[in-house]
């Protein structure tokens, strides 16, 4: 999630919208984005019912969802060159 809060604080004038899920308890979730200064929504998923429900099968996944709420991309892992690659999906989904 930390990775993502710069790409957030560049694009979200631009319309992106990042929300992350994570598998952890809520009060752990709170206090990690508190401590860190996050900024994006968070979804609990103790059930993991929306890691089912969007066949998610490695950490972290990313899903690129159009204005239409169609998935246009997806992508799995992350590595040193992930968020290159997110800014990149970025800058091709989000008009200037």
């Amino acid at each position: 999630m930390l990775q993502l809060q710069p790409l957030l604080d560049e694009y979200e004038s631009r319309g992106l919208v990042i929300i992350t899920v994570a598998a952890d308890s809520d009060e752990h979730i709170k206090e990690f984005w508190e401590e860190n200064g996050l900024e994006m929504a968070v979804l609990s998923d103790t059930d993991y019912s929306i890691s089912s429900s969007f066949d998610v099968r490695g950490y972290p996944t990313g899903y690129f969802i159009d204005r239409e709420g169609l998935i246009v991309d997806k992508s799995v892992g992350w590595g040193g060159s992930s968020l290159k690659k997110w800014i990149e999906k970025a800058e091709k989904l989000l008009p200037e």
